[in-house]
């Protein structure tokens, strides 16, 4: 169903309240008219964010290894600093992927994206995320 059942140790993610064994709901998308990007925090909880059933916790996002992002949905600062936090993880993510695409070289000779390259000491143009793969492709790219 829509709602899901906390484990018995989880806490709000910002008052730290006990909610453990209740019944949350997930966080709804921001309404279409607002800047994702920005939190007012002028505002009222419920112009920053949809809430379809208030005073019921409310998962926000998976945080990866700090687990999901949960609040007691009853105080309406600690749904205002998740969101804010939220966003936050969204920029901190755009960031690491931006600076990953910009930074990045693909590979001649398994076509993979990273960081790490070595060039042909030839012609210097050609990078290879390997000693390995520029082995590997060494009489392609010699021919060409």
């Amino acid at each position: 169903g829509f709602f899901v059942i906390l484990t018995s140790e989880t806490k709000c993610y910002v008052c730290g309240v006990d909610i453990g064994g209740k019944a949350a709901q997930w966080q709804l998308q921001i309404p279409v008219d607002q800047n994702i990007w920005v939190v007012d925090e002028s505002k009222t909880v419920e112009e920053i964010m949809l809430i379809r059933y208030p005073e019921i916790p409310i998962i926000f996002e998976n945080q990866g290894k700090k687990g999901l992002m949960v609040t007691c949905g009853v105080n309406t600062n600690c749904n205002a600093k998740a969101s804010k936090d939220q966003l936050d993880c969204y920029i901190m993510g755009t960031k690491t992927n931006l600076n990953f695409l910009f930074h990045s070289q693909k590979c001649e000779g398994c076509l993979k994206f990273g960081h790490e390259s070595h060039r042909c000491s030839g012609c210097r143009s050609v990078r290879y995320c390997s000693q390995e793969c520029l082995v590997d492709d060494w009489k392609v790219h010699q021919t060409n």
